[in-house]
């Protein structure tokens, strides 16, 4: 579920010149709540996000050009939905287990 967080984050973070910084703060957000929903504190996530952030930037120094705009919605809105089919799915076997 995190590397779903993380796949999402960078691939808004590659986005950013093409589409703005919206979806990538949607997605900082989006590994924040995942933390939160693993267990850890609100600290904890903010904290994870910030190192998610971090790592991101140091490996990948490109970032889409301007006009991958579509591309790029399209990439976002993919890795996305993966996130959100992996919380449902930790929820589920989370929620078997009570």
């Amino acid at each position: 579920m995190m590397e779903d967080a993380f796949i999402y984050l960078g691939a808004a973070y590659l986005c950013q010149d093409a589409l703005g910084t919206s979806h990538y703060y949607a997605a900082r957000s989006a590994v924040e709540q995942t933390a939160i929903l693993g267990g850890k504190s609100q600290t904890d996530a903010v904290i994870i996000a910030d190192d998610f952030d971090k790592r991101i930037r140091r490996d990948h120094q490109k970032k889409a050009p301007a006009e991958n705009d579509q591309k790029c919605l399209d990439g976002i809105l993919v890795t996305q939905t993966r996130l959100r089919v992996s919380q449902a799915r930790f929820k589920q076997a989370r929620d078997a287990d009570k």
